[in-house]
């Protein structure tokens, strides 16, 4: 029994629906609102614990943390061809005993200047309430973040007079 030539408009037509089929059930969903916003919650004494654990993956933390805010905003920008994020931000206040400011200040002066943004060129795209104000950024010490976090760009501003340190860092 001879077999029939296969039509190559039906083959090219089941291809098509099957993959059709194939991206509808397995495409991202792209109603998910982006950025992803992902904050560090919990009491003073939890939001320290997982800053410090956070922290210590790029730098020794040079002395104890006081009060820690961190958040990560994670991108998106695949357009759903490639899957999970692309960038990232992370962004935090951390709140330090003012004789350790010198130590944090002696950390972060070792790094380089490559990949610079300043304090006023970059913040969150929501803005959390324990932001600081842009005004009190502007006569902090500006730094590179890579010491502090680990990020290409990015900038950690010391301000003594609320003996903090906050910091805005992403990779390209």
């Amino acid at each position: 029994m001879k077999s029939k030539p296969l039509n190559p408009f039906l083959f090219a037509s089941a291809v098509l629906l099957l993959g059709g089929i194939g991206w509808l059930l397995f495409a991202p969903n792209h109603n998910e609102p982006y950025p992803k916003i992902f904050e560090v919650e919990g009491s003073t004494g939890q939001r320290i614990t997982k800053a410090t654990r956070i922290l210590s993956k790029y730098c020794k933390p040079p002395g104890p943390l006081l009060d820690a805010q961190l958040a990560e905003d994670l991108f998106d920008n695949s357009g759903g061809l490639v899957p999970g994020p692309s960038d990232s931000h992370i962004y935090g206040v951390l709140t330090v005993p003012a004789t350790d400011l010198p130590k944090w200040r002696e950390l972060l002066a070792t790094g380089s200047t490559d990949g610079w943004a300043r304090a006023t060129d970059s913040r969150p795209v929501s803005v959390p309430t324990w932001w600081p104000a842009e005004e009190s950024l502007g006569t902090a010490e500006l730094f590179h973040a890579r010491l502090l976090i680990g990020r290409a760009i990015g900038w950690a501003a010391v301000s003594s007079a609320d003996s903090s340190i906050t910091f805005y860092a992403f990779d390209p």
